[in-house]
């Protein structure tokens, strides 16, 4: 008889308490079972969700507009997508979930919003993280607020006016103007 070689398996039935048993089977029967698992556990590798790539840049008075963050959101529910603007007011658009920066094609509201950090004299607070060093924390005053820098409507899908229409073929660069109307 071939002996085979054991694999023990715990069973936890109470926290401090294990019980401990010992299966025998075989390396080819074990290759096997792994092998009829590997499809479930790589499913989710690639990418399933099939965005296509979408930028633009933020204006506000015809200025560029830095560190905002852009929300959009589906016509017809449930997709949206997020970006945040760089030093000059340039974005791109990236879906949760896909593994590539982009969005679904159709229609989309927006909301753009961008705040600042106050003290209780109403001058903003700017932390630059490359002077704090490591482990540093930031000096927070006790009493900052946060101001916002763009009129508050843009902060509503409802109330933005904004809308853009991202295509499967085709250009999907928007200029989105802001401005205090």
């Amino acid at each position: 008889m071939e002996r085979l070689p054991c694999f023990p398996i715990r069973f936890f039935s109470t926290p401090k308490k294990h019980v401990t048993m010992k299966y025998r089977i075989s390396v080819p029967k074990l290759f096997l079972v792994c092998l009829a698992f590997a499809p479930l556990t790589i499913a989710g590798c690639g990418n399933s969700i099939p965005v296509v790539p979408a930028s633009g840049t933020v204006t506000f008075n015809g200025d560029p507009v830095a560190n905002a963050e852009i929300t959009i959101t589906s016509v017809e529910g449930g997709r949206w997508a997020t970006a945040a603007t760089d030093e000059k007011g340039v974005f791109r658009l990236v879906t949760p979930g896909a593994n590539k920066a982009g969005c679904l094609p159709g229609k989309y509201k927006i909301t753009i919003t961008k705040t600042i950090k106050v003290d209780g004299k109403g001058k903003e607070i700017i932390i630059v993280p490359e002077m704090l060093g490591d482990f540093a924390t930031i000096p927070y005053p006790v009493n900052f607020t946060e101001k916002s820098v763009l009129p508050g409507k843009y902060g509503s899908v409802e109330t933005s006016g904004l809308e853009i229409e991202v295509v499967r073929r085709g250009q999907n660069r928007f200029a989105l103007k802001l401005d205090d109307n």
